[in-house]
């Protein structure tokens, strides 16, 4: 009875914190999410993208075999991956667009024109039928994600290409499991409050989004990836630096020792293999 007391009212604790956050507005904002991926930028292509890159080089060999010039947007496309994979093979006019400085800062091409905006924020102001193909890996459910789609209906020209990779709904699930466990324990060093981010629940959602901007699939596919470490604190320091919690770690500081230590051995409690799991969708979509 005594620990079952002692959970309710950490439970009520929470309750009001989380409510004196939302009625003060203190929220996590899409600068916070380009903070986030300030602080992984240099360790993000070789952590995240060492493995990941793979699922990008599909759609990406798609685009350099169905255009072969014209102009492509790489929209919150980060340190640049998909910009320089496509540029290896043909002469492109590429707009790389991304709200975090220090991740722009990581691509070193200067023949590639570097924005640094949220996507709606770029997306909004462009002409329509401006692009041939635009690319969105990883990041379209830091924005309103039927939006940023009808946005891309828009700027794409008739017969352009829309590629997409976006984490679902199932992703990251030992983090999901130990996270709301972190809150209650370090409630008085929650900072921000951070809405679940607009993940799709599956490829079939990712279709309807597309399909309601008036875009054609092509291919949409769920898929699994799963990174194995030595242990779990490897496994905890991987996905602290890989932007994978971006967002969560400004509602709470991950990176803290105290907190980063209880994330492991709460990991360790509920989990026997160190394994992170990614779960996302892929989508190649097409205009007219």
């Amino acid at each position: 009875m005594h620990v079952k007391k002692r959970k309710i009212i950490s439970l009520f604790h929470l309750g009001i914190k989380v409510g004196y956050l939302f009625i003060t507005r203190k929220i996590v904002t899409r600068s916070d999410i380009g903070n986030s991926y300030d602080l992984v930028s240099k360790t993000y292509q070789q952590e995240y993208l060492k493995i990941m890159h793979t699922y990008n080089d599909i759609l990406l060999n798609h685009l350099i075999k169905h255009i072969s010039k014209g102009r492509i947007l790489d929209l919150a496309g980060g340190t640049g991956y998909n910009s320089n994979f496509i540029q290896e093979y043909n002469d492109y006019s590429i707009d790389l667009v991304d709200i975090s400085k220090q991740m722009l800062k990581q691509c070193q091409n200067s023949s590639i024109n570097k924005v640094c905006k949220g996507m709606l924020e770029f997306l909004t102001v462009q002409e329509s039928c401006c692009y041939d193909a635009i690319v969105c890996t990883w990041a379209l459910m830091y924005e309103q994600p039927q939006k940023v789609l009808n946005q891309c209906q828009r700027l794409l020209k008739n017969g352009g290409y829309l590629y997409i990779l976006v984490n679902d709904q199932q992703t990251l699930p030992q983090i999901r499991k130990i996270y709301p466990k972190l809150l209650i324990e370090y409630v008085d060093s929650i900072n921000k409050l951070m809405f679940d981010l607009p993940m799709p629940n599956n490829a079939q959602q990712l279709e309807r989004w597309a399909k309601k901007a008036g875009l054609k699939n092509c291919r949409v596919t769920s898929k699994k990836q799963e990174f194995y470490f030595t242990d779990w604190n490897r496994a905890a320091k991987f996905v602290t630096s890989t932007g994978a919690l971006a967002g969560y770690d400004a509602m709470l500081d991950l990176k803290n020792e105290k907190i980063f230590n209880t994330l492991v051995e709460q990991l360790q409690k509920f989990f026997t293999k160190p394994c992170i799991t990614h779960h996302f969708v892929m989508g190649i979509f097409k205009k007219g």
